[in-house]
């Protein structure tokens, strides 16, 4: 996606780690993956909000993680 999506600087996607040490304290809320993506900016973020190639991977993923949960939060760093 990052080759058709101007902006897009990585995505990435990946099961969550429920104990990667001794004494970590889960807060997944049983969320069992991630996906982040990172822009180069906030206009970056919303051409990847509506570009095709993004709506169906959401088409995909959604009503597969629906079932066990699902959170949503957009952010990016100003630098």
């Amino acid at each position: 996606m990052k080759e058709t999506i101007p902006g897009l600087l990585s995505l990435e996607f990946g099961a969550v780690a429920k104990n990667p040490f001794e004494g970590y304290q889960d807060v997944t809320r049983d969320h069992t993956h991630t996906l982040v993506s990172t822009h180069v900016d906030g206009e970056a973020l919303k051409v990847y909000h509506e570009h095709p190639d993004h709506l169906l991977l959401v088409q995909y993923c959604v009503p597969r993680l629906v079932e066990g949960g699902l959170t949503m939060t957009d952010f990016y760093t100003v630098v």
